[in-house]
């Protein structure tokens, strides 16, 4: 087994928020986040709770600059398919500044290490 499947076998799963039911755009983003492989789907959830990327590397054994490209990657992905759900809305940006914002909103996501 190579050390790259080793690695993806070993990464530790994501709980999501449940559906807050008061805010639709929210639920959906977090509808099309828990589609990502786990590795962006927790860079995502990390970026959004403003962790460092010095503290994601650490915590995936990562570097830094992976953190960025896979993160860059993901948020573009990411606002592709907020858009396929909602044509002709802005929700996209809107909804990853509203988490960003608004903690209240959503609940902490956990990790499990």
């Amino acid at each position: 087994m190579t050390w790259r499947r080793k690695q993806k076998q070993s990464m530790p799963p994501v709980d999501l928020p449940t559906p807050s039911r008061t805010n639709p755009k929210l639920d959906q983003l977090y509808e099309v986040i828990q589609t990502f492989p786990p590795l962006d789907r927790s860079l995502l959830l990390l970026s959004l709770d403003e962790v460092s990327y010095r503290e994601m590397a650490e915590i995936h054994g990562i570097s830094e600059s992976l953190v960025g490209v896979r993160l860059l990657r993901a948020r573009t992905k990411l606002m592709e398919q907020m858009k396929e759900a909602n044509p002709g809305s802005r929700c996209t940006e809107n909804s990853l500044e509203l988490t960003r914002k608004h903690p209240e909103l959503r609940q902490q996501a956990h990790l499990h290490r």
